[in-house]
C-alpha cells in the first residue's frame, strides 16, 4: 500500500550498522552509508543507531526544519562550510565530487567528533576543475624572523589569488611581494624597502585553483 508521512522523520531497515547521526542513503531498498560522493542520492540523516542489517530506524529527512547534528571526518572551525565526506561524515574540505551540506554552527576538534550545523541547499557536485578556497592566517614569530609567510591553501594548484593584510586591524598596502612558490602555497614576503612580515599580521586570503 502507498503511504506518505508529512513530518520531518521517516523510518527505514538498515542494511547494516550504522552510527547515530551520519548521513545516509538506499541500497538495495536499505540504509547505508552515504559516502563523499553520494550527495545528490542523500535521503537524510540518522536519528537513532542501526546496530545490525534489519534494524528499523528513524532517518531525519532533508526537509526538516532545524539544525542537525553530524559527524566530522576531521577538525571543523565554527562557521565553516561543510561537505560531505566518506563514510557518513562531513568535511570542511571542498572535495572533487563531494556535495555542500551546510554551515558549522559548533567546531569539531577531531574526526569521528560529533557537531552541529545548519542545513544548506547543494545539489551540485563540487567541481575539481574549478575550486575556491578561502581562509584567515596570522603571522608568528617565526614567520617574521623568516621574513615571510606561507598559507597552505589545500588547492594542488593555484591559478589566482587575493590577499588582505591587516596590521592592528589596518589594511598595510606596501611593497610586499606575493607569489606561489609551490603548489597549493601562497606566499608573502618582505618588499624590497618597506613592508616586512610582522608578528601579529592577519592575511585574510582567498585563491583559486584545482584540487
Amino acid at each position: 500500500m502507498t503511504q506518505m508521512v508529512s513530518g520531518a522523520k521517516k523510518a527505514f531497515t538498515a542494511g547494516a550498522a550504522i552510527p547515530l547521526h551520519a548521513r545516509v542513503k538506499l541500497t538495495a531498498g536499505k540504509l547505508a552509508l552515504a559516502g563523499l560522493a553520494d550527495g545528490g542520492a542523500e535521503l537524510g540523516v540518522m536519528d537513532a543507531e542501526a546496530f545490525a542489517d534489519g534494524d528499523y530506524c528513524a532517518v531525519i529527512l532533508p526537509n526538516a526544519p532545524g539544525t542537525r547534528i553530524g559527524i566530522a571526518a576531521a577538525a571543523i572551525t565554527l562557521g565553516a562550510l561543510i561537505y560531505s565526506a566518506a563514510d557518513g561524515k562531513l568535511s570542511s574540505t571542498a572535495a572533487a565530487g563531494s556535495y555542500l551540506r551546510g554551515v558549522a554552527v559548533q567546531a569539531a576538534g577531531a574526526n569521528n567528533d560529533w557537531f552541529e550545523y545548519a542545513p544548506l541547499a547543494g545539489g551540485v557536485a563540487i567541481d575539481s576543475s574549478s575550486v575556491v578556497r578561502a581562509g584567515i592566517a596570522t603571522a608568528g614569530a617565526g614567520e617574521a624572523t623568516a621574513n615571510l609567510m606561507d598559507i597552505t591553501t589545500g588547492l594542488a594548484a593555484i591559478t589566482g589569488w587575493q590577499i588582505q593584510i591587516l596590521r592592528s586591524g589596518v589594511p598595510v598596502i606596501l611593497d610586499q611581494v606575493l607569489s606561489s612558490p609551490s603548489a597549493g602555497v601562497l606566499r608573502v614576503a618582505d618588499g624590497a624597502s618597506t613592508f616586512q612580515v610582522t608578528n601579529g599580521d592577519k592575511y585574510n586570503w582567498i585563491a583559486y585553483g584545482t584540487l
